[in-house]
């Protein structure tokens, strides 16, 4: 297996919004899974596409425990975590 995102994040990507943002999430997952993909292929089986979403939404932006180390309101989290399954 291959996680394509576990805490890996560039910071242009966060600059930009991080999962907050949209586009920025959209865009990210895309150019990552063809990189992953190109360099990979069929030589790998299984891709996971995200390691504990529901980490990176709430610690990540709700408490500020992890990565970016957001606090704030709970639609912070919502919206992290939406787009993160988009």
């Amino acid at each position: 297996f291959i996680t394509l995102y576990h805490w890996d994040h560039p910071q242009v990507v966060e600059d930009k919004g991080g999962w907050l943002s949209r586009n920025a999430s959209v865009d990210f997952s895309r150019a990552l899974a063809r990189a992953v993909f190109g360099a990979f292929g069929e030589r790998v089986s299984s891709y996971v596409t995200l390691n504990e979403p529901y980490v990176v939404a709430l610690f990540g932006y709700g408490t500020g425990g992890k990565a970016p180390g957001l606090t704030g309101l709970d639609h912070q989290v919502y919206t992290a975590a939406h787009h993160l399954i988009l």
